[in-house]
């Protein structure tokens, strides 16, 4: 127990569910659809407003107002299921969940890839899109360094939610993955109380480069004793546990499940915490509540007031090989979020047209990538050394004498275990993983030896200057390193390619790896973390 935390592991029951571990495989057994045991319950049963239905007998729930039939109620027009048989859902009381994709993803591309899908046995689930580009709240138009104060910048959003809450309501959960979970306290400190019964967060985070946003969840939490899930993984290379957990506090008695072998994924069916996740939700009465009030629709922005701008043209047909799922050279498809480099990706981790389900077709060969600038020249008996995130340093980058002594970061052309690749145009880079730890105060003869022990090179002073090196470890975001001095074919020289990962999955700010959570310098980490990050 850590705090108000429950750590669940895969050998524990939820503590929702009352039942003994064989209850919980029979649970399992028969595609999650509940059997209720004749005659100490009733299956068909209505209320005119809400109560605890779980467990109790017709005549108990008679006394609080609901009308029942079937099973132990006395009604020989609806039978008892037979021994040994699931209890069909009645009609009408299918739960519905509402599932938020990540930062830059679509509905339809986070249903595809849904790892959770064994819910839809059990619950009507429903995946909106974001209204922006595939973001539930757009970045600080100030960028990453200036956050915002406007309490209502992600009204657009909500005003999305609320319809969908309105038309196709009322919801049993809400549901959010890495930004969507982000967006899920928002929107919970926005909406009536009542209007869901559950919250799961999946790599969740606080949206805190918005500090109007952060002061509406700090004003609603704990959002009146919602039950809430938090999933979080000790393998996920951008969202953090400890970033979780801050999003975790906000929700009272929050339950917390940390998978030893995710990533930044939800979890797969032979993931241990896989039977846990699903308990969360199945261990609640069948009945949803009434519809909630109802909900206030936000005015869109000014700008929008006035006119709305026509419709673009529609694309020109797509060859074929532009709009291909290709595992083999994708094995990023069809996860909720786009990655193929090109517009409205989040990541470029795969071939151009190749993550077709969540990027959608695409028309265009990707546009080609401006030359790299040419690199600063020093004299013969100085280096160029450069800082190790833009804009982190005190000082510019500039030739300094090779007997001087600076921090090493290290590049390969070829993967490295363990070594990060911040986007396509960069190589993997690594401070510490496979180097012997952090190395500080190093002359460059001796960078050069370190580098080249581990199979590797110093890294050109345009792969410093594109970010490729940002959050690799060791505090050396705000040091000078050293650089090679040259321009490596390849190399990510190009304008612009700082943003080629587009706040990977919308976050701003650096996102250090998850090995090296509480090894980075604090000073180091970005003033809040951006509430696009999906």
């Amino acid at each position: 127990v850590k705090g108000k935390h429950r750590f669940i592991h895969a050998s524990e029951t939820h503590p929702r569910i009352r039942t003994r571990p064989a209850a919980m495989a029979l649970l399992l057994a028969v595609h999650l659809v509940p059997t209720l045991a004749c005659p100490s319950t009733c299956w068909g049963h209505t209320c005119d407003h809400w109560v605890e239905t779980s467990g109790k007998t017709c005549a108990e729930l008679r006394e609080n107002g609901c009308e029942c039939s079937g099973c132990a109620c006395g009604d020989a027009t609806s039978p008892a299921p037979s021994p040994g048989q699931p209890t069909p859902t009645p009609p009408g009381s299918r739960r519905k969940i509402l599932c938020l994709h990540g930062g830059g993803g679509t509905g339809p591309g986070f249903e595809i890839g849904f790892a959770l899908s064994a819910l839809a046995a059990e619950f009507d689930l429903v995946f909106p899109t974001a209204p922006q580009s595939g973001l539930w709240i757009r970045d600080p138009p100030g960028g990453k360094d200036v956050p915002t104060e406007d309490e209502d910048w992600a009204s657009v959003a909500v005003a999305h939610l609320n319809e969908i809450v309105q038309s196709q309501g009322p919801f049993y959960a809400i549901l959010g993955y890495s930004q969507g979970a982000a967006f899920v306290p928002v929107y919970l400190a926005q909406v009536p109380s009542g209007t869901f019964q559950l919250a799961a967060l999946f790599c969740g985070y606080l949206p805190t480069t918005h500090n109007g946003l952060v002061r509406r969840i700090n004003a609603r939490a704990p959002f009146d004793g919602i039950a809430s899930l938090h999933f979080m993984a000790t393998n996920d290379p951008i969202i953090t546990t400890g970033m979780s957990d801050e999003a975790a506090a906000k929700f009272s008695s929050p339950v917390v499940l940390v998978s030893p072998t995710a990533g930044h994924a939800l979890p797969s069916s032979n993931d241990p915490t896989y039977p846990s996740v699903l308990a969360f939700f199945l261990s609640s009465p069948l009945l949803p509540r009434p519809p909630p009030p109802s909900l206030p629709l936000p005015p869109p922005p000014s700008s929008l007031l006035f006119f709305k701008p026509p419709k673009p043209p529609a694309p020109p047909p797509l060859a074929p090989a532009l709009c291909v799922d290709d595992s083999i050279v994708c094995p990023h498809a069809n996860d909720g979020e786009c990655d193929d480099g090109g517009d409205g990706s989040l990541y470029a981790l795969c071939p151009y047209g190749r993550d077709c389900a969540d990027c959608g077709a695409r028309v265009a060969p990707p546009p080609p990538m401006a030359p790299p600038p040419l690199p600063a020249l020093c004299p013969p008996d100085k280096q160029w050394i450069e800082c190790g995130r833009v804009g982190r340093c005190n000082n510019d980058g500039r030739c300094a004498g090779r007997t001087q002594t600076h921090e090493v970061r290290c590049c390969s052309d070829t993967e490295i275990g363990g070594w990060s690749k911040r986007h396509a145009s960069c190589p993997w880079a690594e401070s510490d993983d496979g180097m012997g730890g952090c190395h500080h105060s190093k002359t460059f003869p001796e960078a050069e030896a370190i580098c080249a022990a581990a199979g590797a090179r110093l890294c050109t002073k345009d792969e410093l200057t594109s970010d490729c090196t940002r959050g690799t470890g060791c505090g050396h975001d705000r040091d000078l390193i050293w650089s090679s001095g040259d321009t490596a074919p390849g190399s990510a020289g190009a304008e612009g390619e700082q943003d080629a990962t587009p706040e990977e999955d919308g976050m701003e700010g650096e996102a250090p790896k998850a090995e090296e959570a509480g090894k980075e310098d604090e000073a180091a980490k970005p003033e809040g973390w951006s509430s696009s990050w999906g």
